[in-house]
């Protein structure tokens, strides 16, 4: 089978691969339930040898795949892959494995709290990055891609083999309109070239690794004063930023911000608190282009000392509350913002919204909880962190 897609170019460097297998379950009553993650039990993608569920581009100048006993990460077998683009001549060069059978796999329910990891080795020495692309392709032919960049490898303890992680939250679903509920195959497109060892390709429980988590109490009954002497706040958790510290609280009416800014330029026209977050669980977290349901405020710490809503033309928000408190060195605040405003009859548990928090102070100076340095995190939300909420 030869195929050939055509996505935006991804990144390159040091030529490496990777691997995987499928496991199929059929359980009768008396058997142990199988493992998975929520309701999905299709975790094996591809492990050991080749199979009917793998196809890959025939021409061998391009690229060879073989069967290796030797050189193993787990099991009785891995995949050998050596590929040279340019000198094969290919315009494309792949491979697909449809797991599981070949059935469709509905990753939509586990989207942000599961990943695909690939145990991959070269010949000799670590891999530092690869130059290939993963998708997931629906049944309808649409595929969400995702390239195999620095941030995704790494290595654990004690191993010599790699361990790719792809968080499956973070393939391009929305751009090119595919389907996560009905997933036919997991692909892998190679450039430049390399060689490689993959075994073990499996969906994994993935909690946002080198993402900011903020978990938050959803009460009957915030009882918090909107003074700005943050004593109503004892034992709830704090989300860190530089010289500075947020906490979030909500209940049936409203949701609560409050914290401590570290700032001696005080007043300063264009400082404050920036506070974004999302109010639909169900979004897609790597999206580039806000929602609606994507809110963006700003506390001013200027006078008039109100809170402006920056997706709205920066419209005071005349229905919140909002109080700042000069303190040494800084100040306290506190805010407000009724659930009505945002449309949102309320919060569901235990599922992932995205949050980004700023301070700007010295007039230009600006820190943020997640996004750090990365440009246009105000409309970016797949720089945002994460926002859960437990009862």
């Amino acid at each position: 089978m030869n195929m050939r897609i055509y996505i935006p170019l991804i990144l390159l460097i040091t030529g490496c691969s990777l691997s995987s297998k499928r496991a199929l379950f059929d359980s009768n009553a008396d058997q142990e339930k199988p493992k998975g993650i929520g309701d999905f039990h299709a975790l094996d993608i591809l492990k050991d040898h080749l199979s009917g569920e793998v196809w890959f581009t025939e021409n061998t100048d391009c690229i060879k795949v073989q069967n290796e006993s030797d050189v193993i990460y787990d099991g009785n077998g891995s995949i050998h892959l050596k590929w040279d683009k340019p000198e094969g001549g290919c315009d494309w060069i792949g491979m697909g494995i449809g797991w599981d059978g070949w059935s469709g796999k509905n990753l939509s329910t586990i989207l942000r709290r599961a990943a695909i990891e690939i145990k991959a080795k070269p010949p000799s020495g670590n891999i530092n990055s690869l130059p290939l692309a993963a998708s997931l392709e629906d049944y309808g032919g649409k595929a969400a891609w995702l390239g195999m960049s620095p941030e995704y490898i790494s290595y654990k303890p004690g191993e010599d083999w790699a361990t790719v992680t792809l968080p499956l939250s973070k393939f391009s679903w929305s751009e090119f309109d595919a389907d996560a509920g009905n997933i036919k195959q997991f692909m892998i497109q190679f450039e430049a070239a390399g060689e490689l060892y993959i075994d073990a390709i499996k969906v994994v429980p993935y909690d946002g690794i080198g993402e900011k988590k903020y978990v938050a109490s959803l009460v009957k009954d915030a009882k918090i004063d909107i003074d700005g002497d943050l004593n109503d706040w004892k034992d709830v958790g704090k989300a860190k930023l530089d010289g500075a510290a947020i906490m979030l609280k909500t209940d049936k009416d409203a949701v609560y911000f409050g914290g401590y800014v570290n700032d001696p330029s005080f007043g300063e026209v264009g400082d404050g608190v920036e506070i974004c977050f999302s109010s639909n669980y169900k979004a897609e977290a790597n999206r580039k282009q806000p929602l609606m349901s994507d809110r963006h405020f700003l506390l001013n710490t200027s006078d008039p000392f109100v809170l402006r809503d920056k997706r709205w033309s920066n419209k005071q928000v005349s229905s919140a509350s909002q109080s700042i408190k000069r303190v040494n060195g800084g100040y306290t605040f506190e805010i407000r913002i009724p659930l009505s405003y945002l449309e949102l009859p309320g919060w569901v548990v235990d599922h992932e919204y995205q949050m980004e928090l700023a301070v700007n102070r010295n007039g230009s100076d600006q820190v943020r909880w997640n996004s750090l340095g990365l440009k246009g995190f105000e409309s970016n939300i797949s720089h945002w962190g994460s926002l859960i909420f437990t009862e």
